[in-house]
């Protein structure tokens, strides 16, 4: 047994060997390719500058931005009241519609329950674009074609074009032709070449996904008309595109940090 566990030991020391001597064979093999394909100073130069140039950034950070943050305020009579609407706003806006009931009732600021409906309607319509349903989105334009045409809007158009898209895919020629020569007679003048380019589609009902035309199936579409009527319905109301809060907040950040290091902004 004593002799057996002696070979067996022995055994097990060559392999061992033969294994570190092939290890050590190829390490040292691939150093030098290393050597050869890139040199230690080629390696080392650029790190040593990427160092120096670290330290002095941090030495500029520390030269200018003061950490003081009560050199950037000012004491100023807020009104708390227009305060809380805006901040009020931007929750509806963002459709956050439960944060903002209960903003609401923390503040006691009941008046700012007539700024919920018009976004709760916007972000009903969105939804239903979301999911492929622009009836509602259509009905909303028609009840306000008059104010949409004053301002030569295309939603309307952009509208109407991806509802005959989805007459095409399902491969329904004739309801498209007739939705076709039903609702787009009134933008003639303004959208020629796109409701000819539409005409043509007609000829590939239930194959658009291999036509010509294929980029009409696009995502992207979709995308953008959710934006659009954003925009448009946010006009309806008087509100702007973006958040008046965001907007507030991206600004007072930029003159916080000129504030706190001393630069000046000549306009």
């Amino acid at each position: 047994m004593n002799s057996l566990r002696i070979f067996l030991y022995s055994e097990v020391q060559h392999s061992y060997r033969r294994v570190l001597t092939i290890l050590f064979f190829w390490v040292s093999w691939l150093q030098a390719k290393l050597r050869e394909v890139c040199p230690k100073n080629s390696v080392a130069a650029p790190a040593k500058e990427t160092n120096v140039a670290m330290n002095r950034c941090g030495k500029l950070v520390d030269k200018f931005f003061n950490p003081d943050i009560a050199k950037a305020y000012r004491d100023i009579d807020f009104d708390s009241h227009l305060v809380n609407q805006i901040v009020a706003l931007h929750f509806y806006r963002q459709g956050l519609f439960s944060l903002g009931d209960y903003f609401i009732a923390e503040a006691n600021e009941s008046e700012a329950l007539s700024l919920k409906g018009p976004f709760f309607e916007m972000y009903q319509i969105l939804e239903q674009i979301g999911v492929g349903n622009l009836g509602p989105a259509l009905a909303w334009t028609k009840l306000h074609q008059e104010a949409l045409d004053y301002k030569k809007s295309s939603l309307q158009f952009n509208l109407q074009r991806l509802q005959l898209v989805q007459f095409l895919q399902k491969g329904d020629r004739s309801a498209a032709l007739e939705y076709v020569r039903s609702s787009f007679r009134q933008f003639i003048n303004n959208h020629m070449r796109d409701i000819q380019r539409l005409m043509g589609c007609l000829l590939w009902a239930g194959r658009l996904e291999i036509s010509p035309y294929s980029d009409l199936l696009a995502r992207e579409h979709w995308d953008a008309i959710a934006v659009e009527f954003t925009h448009e319905c946010c006009g309806m109301m008087g509100q702007a595109s973006n958040s008046p809060l965001f907007v507030t907040i991206c600004a007072g950040s930029q003159v916080l940090f000129l504030s706190t290091t001393g630069a000046v902004v000549k306009i």
